[in-house]
């Protein structure tokens, strides 16, 4: 009886929770920031991890160090990539969608002028890391350019905010890539605030063609002090025109646009509101916005954080359709509160699924993949002031189709040498599939008893159907 009570308890934490992929990646040295920037690849098994603050010789030069996730391990892919000294190198980091080409931005860079900002673009060539054209540099002191930066898919298009520039005002530039000459050559013209903006594009995000970018700027005054905006632009004829009207925050001091996220065809955006007071002091707020009738229109009800000096909306991130949300919560004052949450939209609203993930610390960064199964944490301000990043699969948290919901136990879980399937009534079981983490068919079986001590440690996808046309997937975990 106390087997079955272990099985029954332990089942629906497999069913509804996240899955770790991979160690825990952790700052070589005390006191750096290892996490305050992460990116992922298209399907999540590439991640690049920024270090603004890295000091490997006593001197703080930053850090980017990108990894692949073979055998469920993260293995870092070619050399680390170095700054030179308090430039912060690594402070925002974006992949392409194949994971080869990496965008860094260094905020205070001095190659155009003190704190003008540098942005620097590399390829992996199979081996390792180069540059890929020129780096760029802000156009004047203290423009902090690269402060926020954004790929496309492809690799050949990139964008980056100067917040600082222009008497604090901000711009925002897009580059394409010139194969002939090996540089990078601005499109169209600058793309500006209102008269009132202050700090325009502390958070940008292109759509995966680069053809439209969300540019978020939370001190923005337009409407009241602080309360933020986020501006939306689309190419059209060899310039950046505004695609809908201005997103404005509806209070002082709620700080509208503090994150920003935009669907790959750039239709869908997700706007983090982290000073927001609704439901109570700085609670924080995330709304969402589709482009209908040339205008963006909020879709479903804001979702909100319900503890004083949450900052629930510091960062979020959508998938590549705009149906799974993952917003981070910083918490001053909290610990408990302190997590990153995973929503999924049901057609009408975005629902909270599974539970929340823990983050030990003040800061963090976060990352998706384009089908929103696979959520990269960056948490940098630690307790212990070691730098961390890890991976999760949450594809199990998110809803299934009404024919999957079946009676069903698997366990042990994680195992060594063999995984259980018990289904309520066996005369219906048609077949079980093992798939691994790339999509590959490991095993058909119709035994519920199945050896798997020959498979490589790792994430599986167990996939069981029925004769009825039902099914139920999972995650099994082989040690």
């Amino acid at each position: 009886m106390k087997k079955l009570t272990y099985i029954l308890l332990l089942c629906p934490i497999i069913l509804l929770s996240q899955i770790q992929i991979g160690q825990n990646l952790l700052a070589d040295r005390l006191g750096e920031d290892f996490g305050y920037s992460i990116a992922l690849s298209s399907d999540g098994l590439t991640m690049a991890i920024g270090n603004r603050n890295s000091n490997p010789n006593t001197v703080a030069v930053g850090e980017v160090e990108v990894f692949s996730l073979i055998n469920n391990q993260w293995v870092q892919k070619g050399s680390s990539l170095f700054g030179v000294y308090s430039e912060a190198f690594g402070a925002s980091v974006k992949l392409s969608d194949d994971g080869e080409t990496l965008i860094v931005g260094s905020p205070a860079s001095s190659g155009g002028g003190v704190n003008s900002g540098g942005v620097t673009v590399y390829t992996f060539n199979g081996t390792d890391w180069i540059q890929k054209g020129q780096k760029l540099y802000g156009a004047a002191q203290s423009a902090l350019f690269g402060f926020s930066v954004d790929i496309n898919s492809n690799g050949n298009r990139i964008a980056a905010s100067s917040p600082n520039i222009s008497n604090d005002t901000g711009l925002v530039y897009v580059f394409d890539f010139d194969s002939a000459s090996n540089t990078w050559n601005l499109i169209g013209s600058e793309i500006s605030g209102n008269t009132s903006t202050v700090f325009f594009g502390l958070d940008i995000d292109l759509s995966d063609n680069g053809t439209t970018i969300a540019i978020g700027t939370p001190r923005d005054n337009s409407a009241f002090t602080n309360a933020g905006m986020v501006k939306v632009f689309e190419f059209q004829n060899n310039q950046w025109v505004q695609k809908g009207t201005d997103i404005l925050g509806n209070a002082q001091e709620v700080r509208l646009g503090a994150s920003v996220s935009i669907t790959n065809d750039g239709n869908r955006i997700a706007v983090g509101i982290p000073f927001d007071s609704e439901s109570t002091f700085r609670a924080g707020k995330v709304t969402f916005y589709d482009f209908t009738n040339q205008n963006w229109t909020q879709v479903g009800n804001a979702i909100q954080g319900n503890t004083s000096e949450q900052f629930f909306g510091n960062s979020v991130e959508l998938s590549a359709n705009g149906n799974v949300a993952t917003v981070l919560s910083p918490s001053a004052n909290n610990v408990d509160d302190r997590s990153v949450s995973i929503y999924q939209f049901d057609g009408n609203n975005y629902v909270q699924r599974g539970i929340t993930i823990p983050i030990d610390g003040l800061r963090g960064a976060l990352a998706i993949s384009d089908s929103g199964n696979i959520l990269a944490l960056g948490n940098y301000l630690r307790t212990n002031n070691f730098g961390l990043a890890q991976a999760y699969d949450i594809s199990s948290v998110l809803s299934l189709p009404d024919n999957s919901l079946i009676n069903v136990l698997v366990y042990p879980n994680p195992t060594s040498k063999i995984i259980n399937v018990s289904i309520e009534d066996e005369t219906f079981l048609k077949d079980i599939l093992i798939y691994d983490v790339l999509g590959h068919l490991i095993l058909r079986s119709k035994n519920q008893t199945i050896d798997v001590s020959d498979f490589k440690s790792g994430l599986y996808l167990l996939k069981l159907r029925t004769k009825d046309n039902k099914e139920m997937t999972t995650k099994i975990v082989v040690r």
